[in-house]
């Protein structure tokens, strides 16, 4: 119950501070993978609230976790 609070609390927090500030064309990454941080941390709110919206933090929590959970990198892949 407790992480629920906290998730939602700081969900609301992030959503309600953040403002967009990444580029907003999709960019092939040095792997190869078409990433757009725009369309990422617009699609999953959670993460933009938890990390903020750079790029590179968005494209590394796609990598490390997004990626294995099922997140697309990009509107078109």
């Amino acid at each position: 119950m407790k992480q629920k609070f906290l998730f939602l609390a700081a969900l609301i927090i992030g959503l309600s501070t953040s403002v967009m500030s990444v580029d907003a064309a999709p960019k092939t990454m040095p792997d190869g993978t078409v990433f757009d941080a725009e369309y990422y941390a617009e699609t999953y709110p959670d993460v933009a609230a938890a990390i903020g919206t750079d790029e590179t933090s968005l494209y590394n929590h796609y990598v490390q976790y997004g990626k294995a959970e099922g997140r697309k990198a990009a509107a078109r892949q």
